[in-house]
């Protein structure tokens, strides 16, 4: 007797796990997903900006602001506003700059936890560190 009880429950724990795993996607499933690549975009987008030459030359760490935006189920675009206290774009070591406050905005894109591609004030590309 026990152990066709023990076998009911086996089937009824079985059943149970296929209807939530079919149930998954129409209540959700997919939302969840798309949720934690929006979690982890920022944090990969940030690291990324924080060792890109522009920024680490004379970016303004308090003044960077980052912005997830979901674009598909696996791939994220990220906006991400900075300042840095000099005009210009990369490794800027040697070059006469004018000291002035300069903001940029990026738009980085994020597919399976790697930037694709990263554009700052839509004329440099950060990945090839020159301009488009």
């Amino acid at each position: 007797m026990a152990h066709i009880q023990g076998r009911i429950l086996f089937v009824a724990f079985i059943g149970c796990f296929m209807l939530s795993a079919t149930l998954c996607p129409v209540r959700g499933g997919a939302i969840a997903d798309k949720w934690t690549g929006s979690e982890t975009a920022p944090v990969i987008a940030q690291a990324f900006i924080e060792s890109d030459e522009t920024f680490r030359y004379d970016g303004l760490k308090e003044t960077l602001n980052i912005m997830p935006i979901a674009v598909g189920r696996e791939e994220y675009m990220v906006k991400a506003k900075f300042d840095c206290s000099h005009s210009g774009y990369g490794d800027r070591t040697g070059k006469f700059l004018a000291q002035a406050i300069t903001p940029h905005e990026a738009e980085i894109v994020i597919s399976s936890g790697n930037v694709r591609s990263a554009v700052m004030d839509s004329r440099w590309d950060m990945i090839a560190e020159k301009p488009l």
